[in-house]
């Protein structure tokens, strides 16, 4: 592993002082996060790194309760705080991401924070959608690729809130892990929140004539018209199996199309003991975890639970994401709200999300 290299060089004098190399420090703050330290016990490992968060700080656990001392000192020191936790921020992120089957299933990601470049490559003619993050928004454009193209996907900042942990960490009511976990978590959500309302949003590129997009009802007198939609595209993708892909909702909605005798015992008992269907007549059926966003005082759905796709498996993935690592933190500046032990920060990253449309696929908005 290459020697981490500091912004601010005191953070090099502050570790040296207390004998303590990074590369150590933060592999026991990985380890501490994300509960698997071996060797050392959750309070040992929690006091040590609390020591040295005050020395960065230049506090100690008397003065952090002085709401004077805090808010001059963590505006002195913030930058070193956080650039010494950034790293275990992003493993905990992406240790994250390769344990969630959902990303191991439709997110490709590059990390450019290892030295991955910016590039994907298409091997057929695609329909290519770009989201743009802007604060809790994103906006899409679409481009075609031709066969044999590449392409780079745009990235732009985006930011979680986070502060009041922190000092409830300084003076001793968290531990570390909990602390981080508060932070990661907090992006973690936002990021996923993005990419389940890119995939069910993919469906609204479809041309509304087009003989893969529907608009039905669900009942036993459909049913044929949604096993045309199934055979169609397993067709048009040289007879390839297809899954059903929805929310949770939308898939329970499949039983409204024929009585379920056609299941096994044991799947009629996976579907009472968990609430899921499992597969549909063989097809097998991927629930999208749904996600809520803030508007303005009420609670958004980002998963549309009035929509199922119909996609062939084994194609590639079809969210391409850019993750730039090298976060960053500034202070929010609310006036209302600036209370002494209450200092507001937003930890930024900049990445980017696109949609690989290749192969047919199939949309069927739920009526009635």
């Amino acid at each position: 592993m290459n020697k981490k290299v500091f912004m601010d060089k005191s953070i090099d004098t502050i570790f040296s002082k207390m004998g303590y190399e990074y590369e150590d420090m933060n592999a026991l703050m990985r380890d501490s996060a994300m509960h698997r330290l071996e060797g050392v016990s959750a309070a040992e490992a929690d006091a040590k790194i609390r020591e040295l968060m005050f020395n960065l700080l230049e506090l100690t656990p008397e003065t952090v309760e002085n709401k004077k001392m805090y808010r001059r000192a963590m505006a002195r020191n913030k930058d070193k705080f956080f650039e010494v936790i950034e790293d275990t921020v992003e493993d905990c992120l992406i240790q994250g991401w390769n344990e969630d089957p959902f990303f191991m299933d439709y997110v490709d990601v590059k990390n450019m924070a290892v030295g991955d470049r910016n590039e994907f490559y298409v091997e057929d003619e695609v329909l290519l959608t770009v989201s743009k993050v802007a604060g809790d928004h994103h906006d899409f454009s679409l481009q075609r690729l031709g066969e044999g193209s590449t392409f780079s996907v745009k990235t732009a900042t985006y930011g979680a809130a986070v502060g009041a942990d922190i000092k409830l960490y300084l003076a001793g009511r968290i531990d570390f892990s909990k602390m981080i976990e508060a932070v990661y978590k907090a992006f973690d959500k936002k990021i996923k929140a993005l990419l389940y309302s890119e995939l069910t949003n993919v469906g609204s590129k479809l041309p509304v004539n087009s003989m893969f997009n529907k608009a039905m009802a669900l009942s036993s007198t459909t049913k044929p018209t949604f096993d045309q939609l199934l055979e169609d595209v397993s067709t048009a993708n040289g007879n390839s199996e297809v899954m059903i892909v929805g929310s949770s909702v939308a898939v329970k909605k499949l039983e409204a199309l024929d009585c379920v005798d056609w299941r096994s015992e044991a799947a009629k008992e996976e579907r009472f003991r968990t609430g899921r269907i499992g597969p549909f007549e063989g097809h097998p059926v991927v629930e999208i975890p749904q996600q809520f966003a803030k508007k303005g005082a009420t609670l958004e759905r980002l998963v549309k639970d009035d929509q199922l796709l119909i996609i062939p498996t084994g194609m590639d993935k079809p969210i391409k994401m850019v993750y730039e690592g090298d976060a960053s933190i500034v202070e929010v500046m609310d006036v209302a709200e600036r209370m002494d032990d209450t200092m507001k920060f937003e930890y930024q990253m900049s990445f980017g999300v696109s949609t690989i449309v290749g192969k047919y696929f199939g949309n069927v908005k739920i009526t009635g």
